[in-house]
């Protein structure tokens, strides 16, 4: 049963690429600057190109435990629009994300942006909806050529019944290094649900391959993943494992659209 759950994950997976769970962010630790433009919104103000992604991730291969998302982003002259919506769960339990976001480039080393959240969420033996919003400024500069800094905050109410909703918050600082052509390694470390986390991931690139691996903390979870690059698609395929819980996955697709190219930084 466990090697069937298994396949139809990676199946499913093959059309999928989360950007609440990326597997690039994933397979080297779960570092918000890799793909997850959820979490910091200005990161997309270095894409050069239209990106659109489809995505699915899965916790402890439990089909109760799965996330579907769609995710587009594209450049203008000015500002850069992103658009997520992602549901989580099953039909008794389920969370629907609607999110919208711009960045926009301070300098050409600098920017920041915004993405607002509007969070629906349904569980059996409730007649309404309960409902939430959160709000997620985040800014990134480069230093030093191939230095990134990036600090982000998520902000909001979480729906906990149908009258009554939790003011959450988290904070992240992140940074990241090219070390040579080849090598990359990032770090992160921030305040979530009044508990502190650490996370460090490495990447190696071989020409249109790339191998990662890296490691979050609180719980101790080690990740591994893969990328591809094909022509203007991308595969990526990660995995982390909890020793308590056991292991998570994703495997995804990106699309990445010809436009009106730019420099980033």
């Amino acid at each position: 049963m466990k090697f069937y759950l298994v396949a139809v994950c990676f199946l499913v997976s093959l059309v999928a690429v989360s950007q609440e769970k990326s597997p690039h962010s994933q397979s080297m630790g779960s570092i918000s600057i890799y793909d997850d433009y959820h979490a910091n919104c200005s990161l997309t103000s270095l894409l050069e190109q239209t990106e659109v992604c489809l995505g699915y991730h899965n916790s402890f291969f439990l089909s109760d435990l799965g996330e579907t998302t769609l995710h587009a982003a594209f450049p203008t002259s000015k500002f850069t629009h992103s658009y997520t919506a992602s549901a989580f769960g099953y039909a008794h339990y389920n969370d629907i994300f609607v999110s919208a976001g711009l960045s926009r480039l301070l300098t050409p080393r600098m920017a920041a942006g915004l993405s607002a959240t509007y969070i629906l969420h349904h569980h059996a033996g409730t007649s309404d909806a309960m409902h939430g919003f959160r709000i997620s400024p985040g800014v990134y500069c480069y230093f030093a050529e191939d230095n990134l800094l990036a600090a982000y905050a998520k902000i909001g109410s979480e729906p906990i019944s149908l009258d009554k909703t939790k003011l959450g918050y988290s904070a992240f600082l992140a940074y990241s290094l090219v070390i040579n052509t080849f090598s990359e390694w990032a770090v992160e470390l921030g305040t979530e649900h009044n508990t502190f986390v650490g996370k460090t991931g490495f990447c190696y690139n071989v020409e249109r391959i790339s191998f990662r691996c890296g490691m979050s903390l609180m719980p101790i979870r080690p990740s591994a993943g893969i990328g591809f690059e094909i022509d203007c698609f991308s595969i990526f395929y990660a995995a982390d494992y909890c020793n308590t819980l056991g292991t998570s996955m994703s495997l995804g697709f990106k699309w990445k659209i010809q436009n009106k190219r730019r420099d980033a930084k």
